[in-house]
């Protein structure tokens, strides 16, 4: 059973071009998530996931494994369907 969701992590301050390519591969790489996009503008990423399989620590985990502590991002909005 499938619980689809999207989830917007703002990430104001980290989110470059640079940085974007190192986070997408290590986001469409977690169980669960169906698909990652993001606006350099609005400096948001919006993840595409199955709620029920998806563990949000992992989100931590991306962040500090590029030197980013939960001082830098905040999940801005998430919606399930």
């Amino acid at each position: 059973n499938i619980s689809k969701a999207e989830l917007v992590i703002y990430v104001p301050g980290i989110l470059n071009k640079e940085n974007n390519l190192k986070f997408k591969k290590d986001f469409i790489q977690l169980n669960g998530v169906f698909n990652y996009s993001s606006n350099l503008n609005s400096k948001t990423i919006q993840l595409y996931i199955d709620a029920n399989q998806f563990n949000f620590m992992d989100i931590d985990k991306i962040f500090l494994k590029w030197g980013y502590n939960q001082h830098h991002y905040s999940i801005s909005k998430f919606l399930s369907s």
